[in-house]
């Protein structure tokens, strides 16, 4: 959670890209995240963000690697997810 609030609060890049590795390879608790979110009054939207660009690294990389028959699935729901941010 550092290496969000790091990015949140500094706009440190370099900090977002660690925060997105280390999501990408252990399990995070995406609900605590979001209720960390809204007590310090943070736009959610950065956590969804973060989670939408954890799934669709996995999801590349499971194809990749020709596993996981739900990968396709997994990167077309988080790119609508991350469209639906966006508007």
């Amino acid at each position: 959670m550092d290496r969000i609030s790091a990015f949140i609060y500094w706009h440190d890049n370099p900090s977002r890209e660690q925060a997105r590795l280390i999501a990408q390879h252990n399990t995070i608790d995406w609900d605590a995240l979001r209720d960390w979110a809204q007590t310090e009054a943070v736009d959610q939207s950065i956590i969804d963000k973060l989670e939408v660009s954890t799934l669709l690294t996995r999801g590349e990389a499971e194809i990749e690697a020709g596993v996981g028959t739900p990968a396709s699935d997994v990167i077309a729901n988080a790119r609508q997810q991350l469209k639906n941010t966006d508007a």
